[in-house]
């Protein structure tokens, strides 16, 4: 059965359950932590998204848009799915995997700050703020660089067959976040906030 045949259900579904999940408890990191008014988490609900798929969620609309390998070639095959693990190390039990597929979440209200949870276990990463696009090896190299007119700041602990962090986005001065976004091979995250 196709995904995009269950889209109805399921983004009903998901939209409900991110309304849902943005009450369950998150600690915010401390940077940003008077700067996030919304937070998902994906511990309430299940479901796998192809590209072209787009959910309203609870303060923005979540899309999934194609991703770019290393080659330079672009692929529309990839999925996202929610699935049991806990790689990223965020909230219990849920967190969305990416695989060969981007994820961009798009506030409702520009967001004076974002961060997330994420986790890598192999594969480049796509990574992009207000449509400042990077196709990168590892995401920890954005840490301390300025995309989309956002200091990106990425933290790394090892474990084995990968590595997870938090990435958080801080507006320059005169800068808000109109969208942010990111995607994998093997990449998983949870905890987003902006």
């Amino acid at each position: 059965m196709r995904i995009n045949s269950l889209l109805g259900a399921v983004s009903l579904n998901l939209a409900l359950s991110l309304v849902t999940a943005c009450t369950d408890p998150i600690e915010p990191t401390a940077t940003h932590e008077s700067a996030v008014s919304t937070c998902y988490n994906f511990s309430s609900f299940a479901g796998s998204f192809a590209v072209g798929d787009v959910v309203a969620a609870a303060d923005a609309t979540i899309s999934f848009i194609p991703f770019h390998w290393s080659n330079g070639m672009w692929t529309a095959g990839g999925t996202a799915s929610v699935v049991a693990s806990s790689f990223a190390g965020g909230t219990p039990v849920n967190e969305l995997n990416l695989n060969n597929i981007m994820v961009r979440v798009t506030p409702d209200t520009p967001s004076i700050g974002a961060s997330y949870r994420y986790a890598d276990l192999g594969g480049n990463v796509n990574f992009g703020v207000n449509g400042d696009f990077r196709n990168v090896a590892d995401i920890n190299t954005l840490d301390g660089t300025v995309v989309g007119g956002c200091d990106i700041t990425v933290t790394r602990t090892n474990f084995l067959g990968g590595y997870r962090g938090i990435v958080e986005i801080t507006p320059q001065p005169g800068v808000t976040i109109e969208r942010f976004g990111a995607g994998g091979q093997e990449f998983y995250i949870d905890d987003v906030c902006h």
